[in-house]
């Protein structure tokens, strides 16, 4: 029963984000089977303007900015009923399941993840990041938020919220993941997974 409701939680952490996207980004066109990030399902309409990506939000002014900073770049509207940690953005990149910075995840020449970069310093973010750790093998993986992840360290946003599942969620055939060494006893704790179990630096949360 618990495990159904995290999971339904989770659910609707991941949708919550997907929506934000689908607001900025375009309607989806495609159709996908993997949980490789958070704009799996949007896809940018060409057919009616050769550049519209642009049209949804325009560069963050420096008071939004800084206003979003202000506020650890955690939107105004920010709220989970997972729990979370924020964890140091240059560890969590060990976690990445894509490299956004490098390879961009649909052929626009990265029009996407300034789009996404342009909310997050403007409105903050809204929802956890999803880390997924399977308890039989030690891999664990960043299963959404990799876009996130990549224009926090693009532009130096240190910490990030990140909730932990242990409901394993498949990686892309092509995707990255860690290895956990001591998978075993962390498989062994009992009490809700936090990041601070993995070793890895986090902050007081809000």
């Amino acid at each position: 029963m618990k495990k159904s409701f995290v999971k339904k939680k989770i659910t609707k952490c991941i949708e919550t984000f997907k929506d934000l996207v689908h607001r900025v980004t375009g309607p989806d066109d495609t159709a996908h089977s993997s949980s490789e990030d958070e704009s799996d399902q949007c896809q940018l309409n060409t057919m009616q303007d050769s550049n519209p990506f642009f049209n949804y939000l325009e560069e963050p002014l420096p008071e939004e900015i800084q206003d979003s900073k202000s506020n650890s770049y955690l939107a105004k509207s920010f709220s989970s009923e997972l729990p979370f940690q924020m964890v140091a953005t240059e560890e969590l990149w060990e976690f990445r399941e894509f490299d956004h910075l490098k390879i961009p995840k649909v052929e626009d020449g990265g029009a996407r993840l300034e789009q996404i970069r342009r909310y997050v310093l403007k409105f903050g973010i809204d929802s956890p990041l999803i880390l997924t750790f399977n308890q039989k093998n030690g891999e664990a993986y960043l299963a959404e938020g990799n876009h996130r992840l990549a224009v926090a360290m693009s532009e130096g946003i240190p910490y990030l919220p990140v909730h932990v599942t242990s409901q394993w969620l498949e990686p892309n055939e092509s995707g990255n993941f860690k290895i956990i060494a001591n998978h075993l006893e962390i498989s062994n704790i009992n009490e809700e997974l936090l990041p601070q179990h993995f070793g890895l630096k986090v902050k007081s949360t809000l």
